[in-house]
């Protein structure tokens, strides 16, 4: 990876230390030269301490308490943009980036020049079962659907323009907030994605599913909800 671009990984940990180790183990084993940025939001299990012992390095935003996960994305995404970051990485603390992700994200994006957001092909965590394979959306209804969802591997691995990439692991550039503003706080959880992926796509942005990068979810661990 060339020295002149410094990408930087963000996830949002509360009280869930042996998954956020996973994922930040997943970033650094597999996808080198990637900066990890870990946003603590007011752990109570020794999250923050465990992290430091493993990487000492690593960089944690410690919040007095649990502020949500858009507000500490958005925490996240502000201190990278003051870092520099040439790309910047949204990935939940319950995911981790199969080998290589990252490289070939950005190497889609190098591909796709209009490209703003593009994220990978995600599966159900330990398993071959597709969890994401880009997203849907219906204006008329205002609904959306992940349409593979639940499926094996289909093998496919063409990069396509989608309506909108899972905030599980998306890749956004930088200009892409600077412009259009970060995620939209009065969403908690969930649809904050689907939500700044369409504006993206209205600021002119092409947002891309690259399936040969790939990454794995435990599906929701974050909030007990499963399936989400």
């Amino acid at each position: 990876m060339p020295q002149a671009l410094r990408p930087i990984a963000i996830t949002v940990n509360w009280n869930r230390a042996k998954d956020t180790l996973e994922c930040v183990d997943s970033l650094f084993e597999g996808n080198q030269g990637v900066r990890v940025l870990v946003v603590d939001n007011g752990s109570t299990d020794g999250s923050v301490s465990i992290l430091k012992e493993r990487y000492p390095e690593l960089e944690i935003i410690e919040n007095d308490e649990n502020l949500g996960y858009v507000k500490g994305a958005n925490q996240g995404v502000r201190r990278a943009l003051e870092l520099g970051a040439s790309h910047i990485l949204l990935i939940n603390n319950d995911a981790i980036a199969r080998p290589r992700m990252l490289q070939r994200l950005m190497a889609a994006m190098e591909e796709h020049p209009q490209a703003g957001v593009v994220g990978p092909k995600i599966f159900y965590y330990g398993t071959g079962v597709m969890w994401f394979n880009g997203g849907h959306f219906n204006h008329l209804l205002g609904l959306s659907t992940h349409p593979l969802m639940d499926r094996l591997d289909d093998g496919g691995d063409q990069d396509r323009e989608v309506e909108f990439i899972t905030g599980c692991a998306m890749l956004v550039r930088p200009q892409v907030f600077r412009e259009i503003g970060l995620f939209d706080e009065d969403f908690q959880i969930y649809t904050e994605d689907l939500d700044f992926c369409l504006r993206a796509k209205d600021h002119g942005y092409g947002v891309w599913l690259v399936p040969g990068a790939m990454a794995e979810h435990k599906v929701s661990l974050s909030t007990g909800v499963s399936g989400s």
